[in-house]
């Protein structure tokens, strides 16, 4: 389309009666998107809307098809990035009958904060880590090499190789984890060679 867009920008193609943008998450088409990418690109398109006045956006489970991105964490991006904006956002999946339409009511949303509690809470109703505490609590042996509770009960991942070890983040804080340790200028994020 002649705009010179970047990975993680948004190209749009204005029509009479609508825009239609393309998320760029990949230099080839047959390369794979990475989280972080498809992160900056729902950014980029999110900031057009607002500024733009776009108060409606259509789109399918961006990054799910052939590109194996998980919907779940997808999904939570982009109710993270959306919420409070005043965008309503129709996601659409093509089935033999065509109603597999689902409307995000964004406000709704969870906004995760760094609060032990709150994480705490968060890991006891995430399957993954639910799954992990029931391992630990019957003492199974692969599972203590690589995780343990600390004395607040919030689930950790050891790491074997330096004395830092892993918050165990719950499917909730995924796109919070994202934003503020990837996206903010502070986060000393490293590039995307490093990451994708």
């Amino acid at each position: 389309m002649g705009q010179g867009k970047q990975l993680g920008e948004v190209a749009t193609l204005h029509l009479p009666d609508k825009n239609i943008h393309y998320l760029v998450t990949k230099s080839k088409f047959y390369h794979k998107p990475s989280y972080q990418i498809l992160w900056q690109s729902l950014w980029y398109l999110k900031e057009y809307c607002v500024n733009h006045h776009d108060q409606f956006l259509a789109m399918p489970k961006i990054g799910c098809g052939i590109d194996k991105l998980n919907w779940d964490f997808v999904f939570s991006m982009v109710k993270y990035i959306f919420k409070n904006s005043n965008i309503i956002i129709n996601i659409y999946c093509l089935n033999l009958d065509y109603k597999d339409i689902c409307k995000i009511n964004v406000e709704e949303s969870f906004t995760p904060v760094w609060d032990r509690d709150v994480v705490k809470r968060e890991q006891s109703k995430d399957a993954f880590c639910t799954k992990i505490v029931t391992q630990l609590k019957v003492n199974d042996e692969s599972t203590k090499d690589m995780y343990f509770l600390d004395d607040d009960g919030i689930l950790f991942k050891s790491d074997q190789h330096d004395e830092n070890d892993k918050l165990v983040i719950p499917e909730t804080y995924i796109a919070k984890t994202l934003h503020d340790y990837h996206a903010l200028p502070y986060a000393g994020h490293a590039g995307q060679a490093k990451y994708a």
